[in-house]
């Protein structure tokens, strides 16, 4: 993930709790980890959007209705977790190691500024990138994208008012901890499997 590995050597952990602040230590991760996460969470424009309405759109006409809902679900929740993530560890209250923190030198930096455009923007020229592999790729929002993309939208602001403006309560979400359970068991993937 774009960033990830600049930050855990800058905090010299990957536990969450030993981040926060990082925004005003290290510019140039913080803008291309909001690229990663934005492309992750496919927000429209950025790469993750393109391949997700394919992805969705595909599922949506072929009828497999099980993993089109559970896949619009973890639009949802893939949102919302980037943003519970930029906003704690570069956001947040910034802890004793992230204290220390300071920018990554042009060795890890430049590889993700590099790899930060193509997600910035890829999805714009997928057409001409299909054209290579002798493929044809012609981008058309439908109601599947564009439901898709307001979930994703609906998922980072969510993460914003938990975690940043701390207007809805982190308390709110406690009936969902057994749904947590849930998908960390396996169970899911092992129920698709069986009904495909």
């Amino acid at each position: 993930f774009l960033g990830a590995g600049s930050v855990i050597h800058a905090v010299h952990s990957n536990e969450l709790e030993d981040m926060g602040g990082l925004a005003t230590k290290m510019k140039v991760t913080t803008a291309v980890f909001l690229v990663g996460a934005l492309a992750l969470a496919g927000i429209p424009g950025f790469a993750g959007f393109f391949s997700k309405e394919l992805i969705l759109e595909a599922l949506f006409e072929s009828g497999h209705w099980v993993p089109y809902g559970f896949l619009m679900a973890a639009v949802f929740l893939t949102a919302f977790y980037m943003g519970r993530l930029v906003f704690l560890a570069f956001f947040g209250e910034p802890s004793k190691k992230s204290e220390r923190a300071t920018e990554s030198g042009p060795s890890m930096l430049v590889p993700l500024v590099l790899l930060a455009i193509p997600s910035a923007g890829m999805g714009f020229f997928a057409g001409s990138f299909a054209e290579l592999f002798g493929e044809e790729y012609a981008f058309h929002l439908t109601i599947t994208g564009a439901l898709a993309s307001a979930l994703a939208i609906g998922g980072l602001v969510l993460s914003y008012l938990v975690y940043q403006s701390k207007t809805v309560s982190v308390e709110a979400f406690a009936g969902l901890a057994p749904l947590g359970t849930l998908i960390r068991s396996g169970a899911i993937d092992r129920f698709y499997q069986t009904i495909y």
